[in-house]
């Protein structure tokens, strides 16, 4: 389906993809009632509106797949990359920093933590197995030893 021949419709649907409210999106495509949820009731409900947000968000969800092997490949390369090789570009880069002092400046780079992208990828490759622990008593035994009661 091609834009649609109004703008503001377009933008508005564009938004909506997006995940924005219809408040939001109606707003931001340039509308100013004073009641938004009346204007884009109607809006929704003009052809190919629908349609339209459709097709945005099945593009838009396709671009941004991410498949187990991504992740799995992802994490791997978390875990074996030095933190002396993650810059500011790099994709395992999560946060830069510059701290100013004068005419000299500091930029530091976080890199995303090893040990959560470990336990992320056992859990994915099924290597995390929760540890199990067997009671025994009756129901009212062990509610007197977790309260403190002693018999």
């Amino acid at each position: 389906m091609p834009q649609l021949k109004s703008p503001r419709d377009e933008i508005f649907c564009q938004q909506i993809a997006l995940g924005r409210t219809d408040s939001d999106a109606y707003r931001i495509a340039g509308g100013k009632a004073k009641q938004p949820n009346r204007r884009t009731t109607a809006l929704r409900a003009k052809p190919g509106i629908e349609e339209r947000i459709a097709e945005l968000r099945a593009g838009t969800q396709a671009e941004f797949e991410v498949t187990r092997e991504d992740l799995i490949n992802f994490y791997g390369r978390v875990l074996m990359t030095p933190v002396g090789e993650v810059n500011e570009d790099s994709r395992l880069a999560q946060e830069v920093s510059t701290t100013y002092a004068g005419e000299s400046y500091t930029k530091k780079v976080k890199m995303v933590s090893k040990i959560d992208a470990a336990r992320e990828l056992t859990k994915l490759m099924g290597w995390y197995e929760p540890e199990k622990v067997e009671v025994s008593g009756t129901l009212q035994g062990l509610l007197g030893r977790l309260m403190g009661v002693r018999k």
